[in-house]
């Protein structure tokens, strides 16, 4: 066997090709699996993001018929159960807790009131929504009309907005 001897050669080659592409393959498993992960946490945010929004949606139109949610001086501002969102195949995603908490002063004809959707206990959506009431002629608009002043979404986190 002489220094120049190519015996060998081609197994030091196939350990090689299969070191590198086992890393490879391990570097993209990795990949993969954080892929899967975020998916699945992006899932859940965005349920109880559109739980939330929903929530306050349907809070919003049940003051519209109701001058006495958001009313100066009404202590609770909204008697109401959580709001659940189920999807068309029948899966419930969240509940949704909306808190309501009337700004209006003792003189004013409009009621402003600051709606705030809780899920899991963390504030998702705030909104800032002014009725006005004193638009609505007597039995001729059933509802207030509305202006949605502000609308935050608060994110996920524990920082309230």
């Amino acid at each position: 066997m002489t220094a120049r001897d190519e015996d060998g050669q081609a197994l030091v080659l196939a350990l090689a090709f299969l070191a590198f592409f086992g890393l490879v393959i391990a570097a993209l498993l990795s990949f993969a699996s954080a892929s899967l992960l975020s998916t699945s946490q992006l899932r859940e945010q965005r349920s109880a993001t559109y739980a939330a929004d929903g929530a306050v949606e349907a809070a919003i139109n049940l003051a519209r018929g109701d001058r006495n949610i958001g009313a100066y001086g009404a202590v609770p501002c909204m008697k109401a159960s959580p709001f659940t969102v189920t999807t068309s195949n029948g899966i419930t995603t969240a509940d949704a807790m909306v808190d309501c908490i009337s700004l209006a002063a003792p003189l004013d004809q409009d009621r402003t009131v600051r709606f705030t959707a809780s899920v899991g206990g963390t504030q998702v959506v705030v909104a800032q929504v002014v009725f006005h009431d004193s638009a609505v002629a007597s039995g001729t608009i059933p509802a207030a009309d509305v202006e949605v002043q502000r609308w935050t979404y608060c994110g996920h986190s524990s920082v309230a907005c």
